[in-house]
């Protein structure tokens, strides 16, 4: 804050008319910037302070995250702004309204002030500029950005800011002419860093803008045009918001430091002038911190539910709390509770701006009877973050906390997910559990043995893939009593969000199939795998082995199972073939497939003609599920672009996403293939399992799978 007129001067300005009308003007000023402050002082505390909470408390577990960390540091900063700063201000002005400073008063005020807004507003600054490079980051190369940014690395950003804030604010005790760490603190701190967040606003607008020209092709229906659009459109608007703030708020600023330090007014009424617009423009800053909350957290949907969240619970213990929330701005809230006989989250939801409008005019009146506008505004603030409550409700039904809709948490509990892998390239394990594990907590991986096979691996040789279904087999055996159990391969990508209310009593097959041939004719048609060593002669050998099997460990029911696959075939047994890269057994045919896969395995017939097969032992086609899913066409051994090139399997993808699963995603194809799409499961897959099982504690068990 920089201000050159002093009373002894405004005493001295009397002398003409003209001087008397701009000192009433000046003191207009002071009073209307005294009350302004006053309010802005009690909007920006709350606004903050509930920021400030709802980051702490974190209900739903989703604020841990490296820019939450910046938006902490930016809600302090802003909230010691609102309970320190404008309240001393506002006192200031006041006191200069009321003409009683002498100097000694006038210098020590002024001078506390301005040592407590030069911290707050350095962090605030250099805390949007580190939060919007970050952003840039995480556009510009996703990649890279959780690797470049952490949460400890950002920790000791928000660290380094505070104390180098704290510490050019002290640099006048070191002997420093004032004169220096003003033009230091107006080229630095005002004006280089706020180029830069301005720079970072236009970096950040052109890379988005580039990136959405890269992903824009592949949105070729309505909805997905339509919603790129409108995110194309809420990020150019919040960008020109911010913009806006910074060009309204620190560039007069900035301007008016500039000539403070280069100009000197020539006459007297030159200089009340420049200090009534120096004060105008002061105050008109202490807007940013009130404007801040908003822009970075409360406009966002996730904020304002943690906050309705911690607020808005039933329970009396939570009433109480979100009452000692407000209690350091009512003196007498021990009288209030004690004799209000209606609940306190009621009478404070119906009567908000009467409680804020008291609270101002109890601030004002404060004021004009002399005493210290910061005096006791911070009593027990803290011990009022501390007392909220993080417990939500016991009794309510499971629910999705950012949608709003079923929570998938546990979901599919009763049911092993296997997932077979035709290589060991298991370095993907992690990820595939990721997506998977928070819905299915039973997860098994299987795959041919490496000297890379890490521990927990069911080991199957699957023969490059030819034989994988006997890692469902093999799981059924060693892993007996769940409900169901489904079979997927490592390039498969399940939407399980689409199926949660699937029929868990059915068998559940691909709905692509390629026909079927009678096990003791030649093959009728020109299909490779039928000809192949794997192929229609090792079919009818497993299908021999069944009928033969009457006994032993492994007995089965030849009559029922012989007479299900000759229904299916229409009097002529047959094998069976189709797109096998997932399935579902349910329990009561678990025990019964998984000794069909030993057979089939043993016969090395393959998995597109052994799976369509065996099933058929099991149950009559009409009862048989078909997954609506897709195949994405092409060979990836002749390097078909279709499903080797990444971009073209979220082209597919995107409009397909109500799809039960989509087939092949490679995870281990060319580099630039496979890392664009370990980044897309990353941040737009995984990150939507995230939203989908953040749920409530449940009451109750799971839903039970439907009988048959």
């Amino acid at each position: 804050m920089n201000y050159s007129l002093n009373e002894t001067q405004i005493s001295n300005g009397l002398l003409n008319r003209e001087v008397e009308i701009l000192r009433n003007r000046f003191f207009v000023i002071c009073l209307i910037s005294a009350f302004y402050l006053c309010c802005l002082s009690v909007l920006t505390t709350l606004s903050n302070c509930a920021l400030l909470v709802v980051l702490y408390e974190d209900p739903f577990k989703t604020f841990r995250h490296p820019p939450n960390v910046f938006i902490f540091g930016l809600a302090l900063a802003d909230f010691f702004t609102g309970i320190a700063v404008d309240p001393l201000f506002a006192y200031f002005y006041f006191k200069l309204y009321k003409d009683t400073f002498n100097d000694e008063d006038y210098n020590r005020t002024l001078k506390l002030a301005g040592f407590l807004s030069g911290i707050t507003m350095n962090v605030s600054c250099l805390t949007i500029l580190s939060l919007s490079w970050m952003q840039f980051i995480a556009i510009t190369f996703p990649h890279r950005h959780k690797q470049l940014v952490t949460t400890k690395r950002v920790v000791a950003c928000v660290c380094v800011i505070w104390v180098y804030s704290l510490l050019f604010s002290c640099s006048f005790l070191l002997g420093i002419p004032e004169k220096i760490i003003q033009k230091i603190d107006v080229f630095f701190n005002l004006s280089f860093i706020n180029f830069l967040v301005f720079l970072s606003y236009i970096a950040l607008h052109i890379s988005y803008r580039r990136q959405v020209a890269r992903l824009s092709p592949w949105q070729i229906d309505g909805t997905s045009e339509y919603r790129r659009k409108r995110d194309q459109k809420h990020f150019v608007v919040v960008s020109l918001l911010l913009a806006t703030c910074l060009l309204i708020f620190v560039v007069p600023v900035t301007v008016m430091w500039y000539l403070t330090l280069y100009w000197r007014p020539e006459t007297y009424e030159a200089q009340i002038k420049a200090t009534m617009a120096n004060i105008t423009i002061d105050t008109t800053l202490f807007l940013k911190y009130l404007i801040d909350p908003f822009i970075y957290a409360w406009r966002l949907p996730k904020f304002r539910q943690a906050m309705k969240a911690i607020f808005l619970k039933k329970r009396r213990t939570g009433d109480f709390k979100l009452f000692m929330l407000f209690g350091f701005v009512f003196p007498f809230r021990g009288m209030l509770h004690t004799t209000c006989c209606i609940p306190v989250q009621g009478f404070l939801l119906r009567r908000l701006p009467l409680c804020l409008a008291c609270t101002v005019a109890m601030v004002i009146l404060a004021i004009y009877s002399g005493y210290s506008c910061t005096r006791s505004r911070n009593m027990e603030q803290s011990s009022s973050q501390r007392s909220f409550s993080k417990a939500l409700s016991n009794e309510s039904p499971r629910m999705n906390m950012e949608n709003d809709g079923p929570c998938l948490k546990d979901a599919f509990k009763e049911i092993l997910l296997v997932i077979a892998y035709n290589y060991p390239l298991y370095d993907s394990i992690p990820h595939l559990a990721a997506l998977y594990r928070p819905a299915f907590p039973h997860l098994l991986f299987c795959g041919p043995p490496h000297n890379t096979t890490r521990s927990g691996i069911l080991i199957v040789d699957v023969y490059r893939g030819i034989l994988g279904y006997e890692c469902l087999g093999r799981a059924i055996r060693e892993h007996p009593g769940y409900k169901g159990y489904f079979y997927i391969n490592d390039d498969v990508i399940l939407n399980y969000w689409n199926f949660l209310d699937f029929d868990r009593g059915k068998i559940w097959e691909s709905s692509f199939s390629f026909g079927s041939t009678p096990i003791y004719e030649p093959a009728n048609s020109n299909w490779y795998w039928w000809i192949s060593p794997y192929g229609l002669n090792n079919c009818r050998r497993a299908c021999e082995d069944v009928a033969n099997m009457n006994s032993g460990p492994k007995k089965l029911n030849v009559k029922y199972h012989i007479s299900a696959l000759f229904k299916n075939s229409n009097g002529t047994l047959r094998c069976f073939s189709g797109r096998s890269d997932i399935l579902y057994i349910p329990y009561k045919h678990a025990k019964a497939f998984s000794i069909l896969s030993e057979i089939f395995y043993e016969r090395k017939v393959f998995l597109e003609i052994a799976i369509p097969t065996m099933i058929r032992f099991l149950e009559r086609n009409d009862n048989i599920g078909r997954l609506p899913g897709y195949y994405i066409p092409g060979d990836v051994r002749k390097g078909d672009p279709r499903v080797t090139d990444s971009r073209f399997f979220w082209f597919v993808y995107f409009p397909k996403n109500k799809l039960w699963f989509i087939h092949p995603f490679k995870l281990h194809q060319h580099e630039l293939d496979s890392k664009f799409n370990m980044v897309m499961l990353k941040f737009i897959l995984i990150e939507k399992v995230k939203s989908l099982t953040n749920c409530r504690p449940l009451t109750f068990s799971s839903r039970k799978p439907k009988k048959n």
